[in-house]
Protein backbone atom coordinates (compact mmCIF):
# COMPACT_ATOMS: atom_id res chain seq x y z
CA UNK A 1 0.00 0.00 0.00
CA UNK A 2 1.56 3.37 -0.76
CA UNK A 3 1.85 6.08 2.07
CA UNK A 4 -1.53 8.09 2.22
CA UNK A 5 -1.49 11.80 3.66
CA UNK A 6 -4.16 13.77 4.74
CA UNK A 7 -3.84 17.05 3.07
CA UNK A 8 -5.76 20.84 3.61
CA UNK A 9 -5.72 22.26 -0.36
CA UNK A 10 -7.42 25.34 -1.27
CA UNK A 11 -9.77 24.73 1.97
CA UNK A 12 -10.44 21.52 1.14
CA UNK A 13 -9.06 18.62 2.87
CA UNK A 14 -7.97 15.30 0.85
CA UNK A 15 -5.98 12.49 1.06
CA UNK A 16 -2.92 12.96 -1.27
CA UNK A 17 -1.34 9.58 -2.55
CA UNK A 18 1.07 9.20 -5.53
CA UNK A 19 1.07 12.22 -6.39
CA UNK A 20 -3.04 12.87 -6.34
CA UNK A 21 -5.55 13.82 -4.34
CA UNK A 22 -8.35 11.93 -3.55
CA UNK A 23 -11.93 12.48 -1.39
CA UNK A 24 -11.28 11.84 2.25
CA UNK A 25 -14.22 9.28 2.02
CA UNK A 26 -12.45 7.33 -1.54
CA UNK A 27 -11.48 4.03 -0.52
CA UNK A 28 -8.07 2.46 -0.04
CA UNK A 29 -8.79 -0.05 -2.67
CA UNK A 30 -10.20 1.92 -5.68
CA UNK A 31 -7.38 4.69 -4.86
CA UNK A 32 -4.61 1.71 -5.42
CA UNK A 33 -6.56 0.75 -8.88
CA UNK A 34 -7.12 4.17 -9.71
CA UNK A 35 -3.10 4.79 -9.57
CA UNK A 36 -2.21 1.65 -10.94
CA UNK A 37 -4.42 1.58 -14.22
CA UNK A 38 -2.70 5.32 -14.20
CA UNK A 39 0.71 4.52 -13.82
CA UNK A 40 -0.03 1.24 -16.47
CA UNK A 41 -1.76 3.39 -19.04
CA UNK A 42 -4.03 0.84 -18.67
CA UNK A 43 -8.00 0.96 -19.88
CA UNK A 44 -9.95 0.38 -17.32
CA UNK A 45 -14.04 0.43 -17.20
CA UNK A 46 -15.91 1.81 -13.65
CA UNK A 47 -19.15 1.31 -12.14
CA UNK A 48 -20.75 3.89 -10.34
CA UNK A 49 -23.45 3.27 -7.60
CA UNK A 50 -24.59 4.42 -3.41
CA UNK A 51 -26.88 3.70 -1.10
CA UNK A 52 -26.56 -0.05 -2.58
CA UNK A 53 -27.43 0.33 -5.74
CA UNK A 54 -25.76 0.52 -9.37
CA UNK A 55 -26.51 4.01 -11.25
CA UNK A 56 -26.01 2.03 -14.33
CA UNK A 57 -24.16 4.56 -16.17
CA UNK A 58 -22.98 4.03 -19.81
CA UNK A 59 -21.13 7.22 -20.67
CA UNK A 60 -17.80 8.37 -19.66
CA UNK A 61 -17.06 4.61 -17.77
CA UNK A 62 -14.26 3.53 -19.89
CA UNK A 63 -10.70 5.14 -20.82
CA UNK A 64 -7.67 5.86 -18.98
CA UNK A 65 -6.78 7.06 -15.91
CA UNK A 66 -5.63 10.90 -16.12
CA UNK A 67 -5.07 13.51 -13.72
CA UNK A 68 -5.68 17.47 -14.09
CA UNK A 69 -2.54 19.92 -13.87
CA UNK A 70 -3.57 22.71 -11.21
CA UNK A 71 -2.43 22.72 -7.78
CA UNK A 72 -5.01 19.96 -6.91
CA UNK A 73 -4.24 16.77 -9.12
CA UNK A 74 -7.59 14.64 -9.23
CA UNK A 75 -8.31 11.85 -11.51
CA UNK A 76 -10.12 12.31 -14.53
CA UNK A 77 -11.03 9.94 -17.20
CA UNK A 78 -9.02 9.90 -20.80
CA UNK A 79 -11.49 8.17 -22.97
CA UNK A 80 -8.48 7.61 -25.79
CA UNK A 81 -5.12 8.17 -26.76
CA UNK A 82 -6.38 11.06 -28.85
CA UNK A 83 -8.09 13.04 -25.82
CA UNK A 84 -6.38 15.51 -24.29
CA UNK A 85 -8.23 15.74 -21.28
CA UNK A 86 -11.63 14.62 -20.06
CA UNK A 87 -13.99 14.65 -16.53
CA UNK A 88 -12.96 13.96 -13.04
CA UNK A 89 -13.69 10.65 -11.72
CA UNK A 90 -15.99 10.30 -8.83
CA UNK A 91 -13.82 7.97 -7.11
CA UNK A 92 -16.10 7.85 -3.45
CA UNK A 93 -18.87 6.45 -6.03
CA UNK A 94 -17.09 4.14 -7.62
CA UNK A 95 -18.59 0.25 -6.74
CA UNK A 96 -16.77 -1.88 -9.31
CA UNK A 97 -13.77 -1.76 -11.43
CA UNK A 98 -13.16 -3.56 -14.80
CA UNK A 99 -9.60 -4.26 -16.68
CA UNK A 100 -8.98 -6.18 -19.97
CA UNK A 101 -6.84 -8.48 -19.98
CA UNK A 102 -4.26 -8.69 -23.16
CA UNK A 103 -6.10 -11.64 -24.17
CA UNK A 104 -9.00 -9.90 -24.26
CA UNK A 105 -10.87 -11.08 -21.61
CA UNK A 106 -12.62 -8.78 -18.90
CA UNK A 107 -11.31 -8.94 -14.96
CA UNK A 108 -13.04 -7.62 -12.42
CA UNK A 109 -10.39 -6.33 -9.87
CA UNK A 110 -12.33 -4.27 -7.51
CA UNK A 111 -15.86 -5.04 -6.06
CA UNK A 112 -17.84 -3.44 -3.58
CA UNK A 113 -20.56 -6.22 -3.46
CA UNK A 114 -23.03 -3.68 -4.54
CA UNK A 115 -25.82 -5.88 -6.27
CA UNK A 116 -25.83 -5.54 -9.95
CA UNK A 117 -29.19 -5.09 -12.01
CA UNK A 118 -29.20 -7.97 -14.72
CA UNK A 119 -30.24 -6.82 -17.95
CA UNK A 120 -31.57 -8.96 -20.85
CA UNK A 121 -33.54 -8.81 -24.38
CA UNK A 122 -36.97 -9.23 -25.45
CA UNK A 123 -39.00 -9.07 -28.96
CA UNK A 124 -41.45 -6.06 -28.57
CA UNK A 125 -44.66 -5.58 -30.22
CA UNK A 126 -43.29 -3.14 -32.98
CA UNK A 127 -40.75 -5.31 -34.70
CA UNK A 128 -37.39 -4.67 -32.30
CA UNK A 129 -36.41 -5.37 -28.82
CA UNK A 130 -36.21 -4.40 -25.91
CA UNK A 131 -33.19 -4.44 -22.67
CA UNK A 132 -34.78 -4.68 -19.30
CA UNK A 133 -33.29 -5.15 -16.04
CA UNK A 134 -34.48 -7.64 -13.49
CA UNK A 135 -35.86 -5.34 -11.18
CA UNK A 136 -38.72 -4.42 -13.95
CA UNK A 137 -37.36 -1.86 -15.34
CA UNK A 138 -37.15 -0.68 -19.27
CA UNK A 139 -33.97 0.71 -20.10
CA UNK A 140 -33.83 0.91 -23.97
CA UNK A 141 -35.11 -0.36 -27.09
CA UNK A 142 -32.88 -1.35 -29.82
CA UNK A 143 -34.21 -2.20 -33.99
CA UNK A 144 -32.51 -5.77 -33.81
CA UNK A 145 -31.72 -8.27 -31.65
CA UNK A 146 -27.22 -8.21 -31.81
CA UNK A 147 -27.74 -4.41 -30.71
CA UNK A 148 -30.16 -5.67 -27.85
CA UNK A 149 -27.87 -8.57 -27.07
CA UNK A 150 -24.61 -6.06 -27.37
CA UNK A 151 -26.32 -3.56 -25.13
CA UNK A 152 -27.64 -5.95 -22.30
CA UNK A 153 -23.57 -7.37 -22.31
CA UNK A 154 -22.33 -4.29 -21.97
CA UNK A 155 -24.84 -3.33 -19.01
CA UNK A 156 -23.93 -6.52 -17.45
CA UNK A 157 -20.37 -5.58 -17.77
CA UNK A 158 -19.67 -8.66 -19.94
CA UNK A 159 -18.93 -6.63 -22.93
CA UNK A 160 -16.75 -2.87 -23.35
CA UNK A 161 -18.77 -1.77 -26.29
CA UNK A 162 -22.15 -1.52 -27.08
Amino acid sequence: MREVKMVHINGINCQLVGGMHFAPEAKKEVIEWLLTSYEREQRIRFFYGENGKPWNEECDTIGHVGRTTGSMKVPILIKNSMSTGGGEIIVSLIIRIDTKGSNGKIATVYDDGTPADEFYHVPNLIGGFDVLNKRGGHYGTCETEIKAKHLAGFMNGTRWSK
